[in-house]
């Protein structure tokens, strides 16, 4: 989320200006650790979010978010 925060910056956005998160997990199981991370991290009120399961790229990566913000 740290990740996501500084490129939304370096973008000229912020994590207050996202409207919507995509959030593709490799294994559902993980979804109570992201969902405490992602209520810890984020400013309240919560933009809208989707959770899908996906096949992971192969590169070890367990979890990609993509989001849709304001300039």
């Amino acid at each position: 989320m740290q990740n996501l925060k500084e490129i939304l910056e370096l973008a000229g956005s912020s994590l207050e200006k996202v409207v919507k998160y995509n959030v593709y997990l490799a294994d559902m199981k993980d979804f109570a650790s992201m969902n405490k991370v992602y209520i810890d991290f984020l400013p309240k009120p919560m933009p809208s979010r989707t959770c899908l399961q996906a096949l992971p790229p192969g590169d070890g990566t367990v979890i990609e978010i993509e989001c849709i913000a304001q300039a």
